[in-house]
């Protein structure tokens, strides 16, 4: 198995590859050595999936409920997550959508309702994936 991003030709880019270039190694607020942590966690992580041939386990990756695909969390700071969602396609570890969300959430509706158009996005993408899988750039 090999990590692929998905790749959507209508924005020119993979969804996974410029979140993180612009939410982690642009972001002006974490450190160069927190940029690296993040960058060695997150591919630590995928090797371990890889590993496992795509199939999630506790503690790393875990399946979305309602959903087709996986996720796995990267803590970016104190207050905030990265999630990454992938799903599995031949010998292809797909990284579909990335986003950040709050460690916790206090409650609010609108932080959870503006989660779930990040699932939805995500969905977007699987299903695109599935109906093109050359949709894709091996890194």
């Amino acid at each position: 198995m090999e990590i692929a991003y998905y790749y959507d030709p209508a924005e020119k880019e993979c969804p996974v590859d410029a979140f993180l270039e612009e939410k982690v190694r642009k972001c002006s607020d974490l450190s160069e050595e927190r940029k690296a942590r993040i960058a060695f966690d997150l591919q630590k992580k995928f090797e371990e999936v890889l590993k496992r041939q795509g199939h999630p386990f506790s503690g790393i990756a875990e399946p979305v409920k309602k959903y087709s695909f996986f996720k796995i969390n990267q803590k970016k700071d104190e207050n905030k997550l990265i999630r990454v969602f992938y799903c599995c396609h031949g010998d292809l570890m797909v990284l579909l959508y990335a986003f950040e969300k709050p460690r916790k959430y206090d409650g609010k509706k609108k932080e959870k309702r503006a989660e779930s158009k990040h699932y939805q996005k995500a969905q977007e993408c699987y299903l695109k994936f599935k109906s093109d899988p050359d949709r894709y750039i091996i890194k």
